[in-house]
C-alpha cells in the first residue's frame, strides 16, 4: 500500500511538472506614437535649374577645371519638429563613372560637388536649408578618351526633403 502512495505521488508530481512545462508566461506590450507628415520643400520654386557651359574645348576638360555653379534656392514650410533636411541628385549614370550623369556624348559626364566634395548620385546629404552649400556641376571625361565635338546635354533631378 505504501508503494502505491509513492507511485501516485510520483505520477501527480510528474503530471504537475509536465503541465507547468507547457504553460506560457508573458506580458502585454503597449506601443504608441505620433505620426507626422514632413512639411513640403521646393527647389527653385519648382522651376528648372539651367546650367550653361557654353563653348568648351574638348582638351580643356581635365580634372575638375570645367565647373559651373548651380544657382538654386530651397524653400520649405515650417519645420516645427526639427526634422533633418536631406538633399540628393538623381539621374542616369554614365557608363564610366558611377557618380557622373550620362550625357548625349560618349565618354562625357557631369559630376556634382558640394563644398569641395564629390556628390554621389542618389545618396542623401544633410543640408541646412537656411544656408545651403554651393553646388557645382563639373564636366568630366573618360580617361584617355577623345571626345567628339558637338552640343551636349544631360538632365537629373535635385531633391530636398525632411525626414
Amino acid at each position: 500500500m505504501y508503494i502505491y502512495k509513492i507511485m501516485i505521488m510520483f505520477f501527480l508530481f510528474l503530471f504537475s511538472f509536465l503541465g507547468n512545462a507547457n504553460q506560457k508566461f508573458g506580458t502585454k506590450i503597449y506601443m504608441h506614437g505620433n505620426l507626422l507628415t514632413a512639411p513640403p520643400c521646393k527647389v527653385n520654386n519648382g522651376n528648372v535649374i539651367d546650367v550653361g557651359f557654353g563653348p568648351i574645348s574638348t582638351k580643356s576638360i581635365k580634372g575638375y577645371d570645367q565647373k559651373r555653379e548651380l544657382n538654386y534656392k530651397i524653400t520649405c514650410e515650417s519645420n516645427s519638429n526639427n526634422l533633418k533636411t536631406y538633399l540628393w541628385i538623381n539621374g542616369d549614370k554614365s557608363n564610366f563613372d558611377i557618380n557622373g550623369l550620362k550625357t548625349n556624348i560618349d565618354d562625357l559626364a557631369i559630376k556634382f560637388m558640394m563644398g569641395g566634395d564629390i556628390i554621389e548620385l542618389n545618396k542623401k546629404y544633410t543640408v541646412d536649408i537656411n544656408h545651403p552649400e554651393q553646388i557645382w556641376a563639373v564636366l568630366v571625361k573618360k580617361e584617355n578618351s577623345v571626345l567628339k565635338t558637338g552640343d551636349f546635354s544631360s538632365s537629373g533631378t535635385l531633391f530636398v526633403e525632411y525626414q
